[in-house]
């Protein structure tokens, strides 16, 4: 099958310039793009996106064209479809609030105190590792009172809204052992590098 035979004759090919965080938006831009369907149209923050867009990639980004909000036809929506947005709209402020709270709040250490607190509200022992020599394992986490037997969860806290790489990763892949397991938790998302 050819390029021009696709089974998926929506399907579009992308191409990512840059990763955004979520932090970098106001939080009516956040609502606007909080949307629960693929396909939208951003009418009253396109600028704030158009211009993070072309300082993260250096590339100049043109303006969006003004659009009357009111001249699109409303959709039918269903209502389930409507609660879902809804909901997921919550969990999204929910994440944002949460997040800016933390990077503005709290410390690298305070931080891995809050997920080694939130282990334990999962039912596990946890306790941070000291603040320096740690190899990259902040919190070490396990189920039984001592701590010997397996699963044994090392965890690498990183207070960042940006992206987490390989290099953490394997960092912390480095100091497991038997019935070990790594966790690495940030406040941004992942690169595959």
């Amino acid at each position: 099958m050819s390029d021009d035979d696709d089974e998926y004759p929506n399907h579009r090919k992308v191409e990512w310039l840059v990763h955004l965080p979520r932090s970098d938006f106001s939080q009516s831009a956040l609502y606007e793009i909080g949307a629960f369907i693929t396909v939208f149209l951003i009418r009253n923050h396109a600028s704030e996106f158009l211009g993070k867009a072309g300082q993260a990639t250096g590339i100049e980004v043109g303006k969006a064209a003004p659009t009357d909000a009111d001249s699109q036809p409303e959709d039918c929506v269903d209502d389930d479809v409507v609660t879902a947005g809804v909901s997921l709209r919550a969990e999204l402020t929910t994440a944002d609030f949460i997040i800016r709270r933390i990077m503005a709040g709290q410390s690298g250490h305070q931080f891995e105190d809050l997920v080694a607190h939130l282990l334990e509200c999962m039912g596990y022992n946890a306790r941070v590792t000291p603040k320096s020599g740690d190899g990259g394992v902040d919190v070490i986490a396990h189920m039984d009172a001592l701590g010997f037997q397996p699963p044994i969860v090392k965890v690498q806290c990183k207070r960042t809204t940006g992206q987490t790489g390989a290099p953490e990763a394997n960092q912390l892949l480095g100091t497991l052992g038997e019935g070990e397991y790594g966790l690495l938790i940030n406040l941004g998302s992942y690169s595959q590098r």
